[in-house]
């Protein structure tokens, strides 16, 4: 889901804490397909970075090369954190 984070720590621990964790498939690169979607929708600033936070609990289960690769060329810029018992496995 987009989050706007707002300008400071406590406002944005306080939203990625009010996000719910849905049990399931890993499908990485369809939430990155959704985020470009949202984050290109909106007008942004000139020179204002694009920044995508990736949070993922294990292997994806669709192709996450394209669409890296499609966020990149448009100028966003993908970090990307394994959490859980999952990562690093396979």
């Amino acid at each position: 889901p987009f989050i706007n984070f707002g300008y400071n720590r406590a406002q944005m621990k306080s939203m990625i804490s009010s996000k719910l964790y849905r049990a399931g498939s890993t499908n990485t690169g369809n939430a990155i397909n959704q985020a470009i979607a949202k984050i290109m929708s909106r007008k942004f600033p000139n020179g204002l970075p694009k920044l995508l936070v990736i949070l993922t609990d294990g292997q994806s289960q669709d192709n996450v090369t394209y669409v890296s690769a499609h966020a990149k060329s448009h100028g966003i810029t993908l970090f990307c954190i394994g959490i859980g018992s999952q990562i690093n496995k396979g």
